[in-house]
């Protein structure tokens, strides 16, 4: 295992993030999660993250309160385009974050594939806080938003590395 007690050489974990829209929460999530791996100093190479949406317009950016919720944190999110779910290939997923249990509930009819891999970023972490949308709000509430999905990301790390740093690679 790597220092800090991170995954097997050789393992990558692929992580879908969705939403409804993917134009605020999924793409700060992804953004997030990708920042929490490089302040914990963690290989890059291990994860692959992307999000997508259920209801997404291809291509459409981030909203600019994202974007500039983002840039609190020290991410860039103006390159963001959104990525319908249809997009995905099942095989290419290890494990789907959704941000309501309703859009789990949907992401495993449209995808029944997904079954075991689809879960809630709150009860993932066995809370019981879902993400709701903050699409047309205040600022502050995508404050909020990204502060909620940083502090569910980091023990969503935490969780697994618990999980898939204890496989053995056959």
């Amino acid at each position: 295992m790597q220092e800090g007690g991170f995954l097997l050489v050789g393992l990558v974990i692929k992580i879908v993030f969705v939403c409804t829209g993917n134009t605020c929460r999924s793409p700060m999530a992804q953004a997030l999660f990708r920042k929490i791996i490089e302040d914990r100093n963690l290989p890059k190479n291990q994860f692959k993250i992307f999000s997508a949406g259920l209801n997404a317009v291809k291509n459409q950016p981030a909203t600019t309160e994202a974007i500039d919720v983002m840039k609190m944190y020290g991410i860039d999110l103006s390159e963001h385009q959104a990525t319908p779910i249809e997009y995905l290939q099942e095989k290419d997923v290890d494990i789907l974050f959704t941000m309501t249990k309703r859009q789990a509930e949907t992401l495993k009819k449209i995808f029944p594939a997904f079954e075991n891999k689809v879960f809630t970023l709150s009860g993932f972490v066995e809370s019981e806080k879902e993400i709701e949308d903050p699409f047309g709000l205040h600022f502050s509430v995508y404050q909020k938003c990204a502060d909620d999905l940083s502090a569910l990301l980091s023990k969503a790390l935490d969780k697994i590395n618990l999980e898939y740093g204890q496989r053995e690679l056959s």
